[in-house]
């Protein structure tokens, strides 16, 4: 088989290769002669040549030194076998160049098509006029009047500050003389129905009768009586209900709410017109911010108070909004999304802890089973106690839940314990 591949390849190069006819401009037309002018000559290919002159003669090749120091026995020897794996191997590295041109050409011209110039401000802002953007209209607390005016605009610039009183005191107060009014009323309607059930002629009157001789209108005047009072009673319950369902509003909402009225002032302190601010127990907060509705991210906004990392809270803070909105330095207005996502990554931390540290005291430090128990109870207990008490899961919730990561635990423990068991028997 080698010797017919040698043969095939002897007559292949043993043909002479046909030359490119010249076009008829290549003969020079102010000449008279038909010789052509001979505008380029084609250089042969070194690597056939050899080839074919070796062939021919029988003889090895010639040693050609790339560089002057190389030595014979460093010098590659040309075969068929080397021209043919070279010229694959130039094949293939020019195929994967043309991919890599390709894919690289093809992403820079998406990249410029979808990329546009940055715009200078006054580009920018003639584009937002153009648009109509220059028309929307947003409240900074700066631009009203100090009073009234500017306390309803800070509250309304963050649900962290919308906190007002509920009143709850006064609200059962009056619940109280309503309640006491309607037991009186009500009393007093019992003796009447009793009064009329003895009475013959009166007595139509508990069966709808009206307008008949002998009939009066007291009993409709105190049943109109109860229902006006009773109206104002269940008003008043409804609207208590719904404030208290707010939830109570959190201590660092109030401390903030305090702190801005305490400092600037916007009402007359000394007339009692801030005395709202005193009474941090009776705040409700009007956006539902309750304190245990957001515990991951009521322990964000508190940890950086007490400690101000100044790269977590440059993720956190919306410059714009806090622009737009204030030009106090000490206000400090956090972005609803990337505060939740904060509380996100620290909610999954939370979880994933409690349940690789288990595994890991398990598996890396050395224990008898009477310690590994103990440490497996523990962190189910307190497991229970963190999700409680974090995510406001009800009974069956934490119960299943518990089951779950107790689940693990003991096949975890199973596990482990059947490595062991084996290791020791083998």
């Amino acid at each position: 088989m080698a010797r017919m591949a040698v043969a095939d390849l002897e007559a292949a190069v043993a043909v002479e290769p046909r030359r490119p006819q010249r076009p008829p401009e290549a003969y020079a037309r102010s000449s008279n002669k038909t010789e052509p002018v001979v505008l380029a000559t084609i250089p042969e290919n070194h690597e056939m040549s050899e080839l074919r002159q070796r062939l021919q003669t029988g003889s090895p090749p010639a040693a050609t030194a790339v560089e002057e120091d190389s030595s014979p026995e460093t010098s590659p020897t040309l075969t068929p076998t080397s021209i043919a794996e070279t010229r694959r191997e130039a094949a293939e590295n020019s195929g994967l160049l043309s991919i890599v041109k390709a894919m690289s050409y093809s992403l820079l011209t998406f990249v410029k098509s979808t990329s546009s110039p940055r715009l200078t401000p006054e580009e920018d802002q003639e584009l937002n006029k153009s648009r109509g953007f220059d028309k929307l209209n947003y409240e900074k607390v700066d631009d009203y009047p100090e009073g009234y005016p500017q306390l309803a605009a800070f509250a309304n610039s963050c649900d962290t500050f919308a906190n007002v009183r509920r009143f709850g005191r006064l609200s059962y107060r009056l619940l109280a003389h309503l309640q006491n009014d309607l037991i009186d009323m009500e009393k007093v309607l019992d003796k009447l129905d009793k009064k009329d059930a003895a009475d013959n002629t009166m007595e139509k009157r508990l069966r709808g009768y009206e307008n008949y001789n002998g009939w009066d209108d007291e009993q409709r005047k105190l049943v109109s009586k109860i229902s006006t009072a009773y109206s104002q009673y269940a008003d008043i319950v409804l609207k208590d209900a719904g404030l208290r369902a707010l939830g109570k509003c959190p201590p660092r909402n109030a401390k903030a709410l305090f702190t801005w009225v305490w400092d600037e002032k916007p009402l007359a302190i000394g007339a009692g017109k801030s005395d709202f601010i005193f009474y941090p127990d009776d705040l409700v907060s009007l956006a539902g911010q309750s304190q245990h509705d957001r515990p991951f991210e009521n322990f964000i906004e508190s940890f950086l108070d007490s400690y101000p990392l100044p790269w977590i809270k440059r993720f956190l803070q919306h410059d714009t909004e806090t622009c737009r909105k204030t030009d106090d330095e000490y206000v400090h207005l956090y972005s609803v999304d990337k505060l939740k996502i904060a509380a996100n990554i620290l909610e999954v931390s939370v979880a994933v802890i409690l349940l690789l540290i288990p595994v890991f005291l398990l598996f890396l430090v050395p224990m008898g089973k009477p310690m590994m128990a103990t440490i497996a109870s523990l962190f189910v207990l307190l497991f229970s106690v963190v999700v409680s008490s974090l995510t406001g899961a009800k009974v069956q919730e934490v119960f299943f839940g518990s089951a779950a990561y107790a689940a693990v635990i003991t096949m975890f423990l199973g596990n482990l314990n059947s490595n062991s068991s084996s290791t020791g028997t083998s």
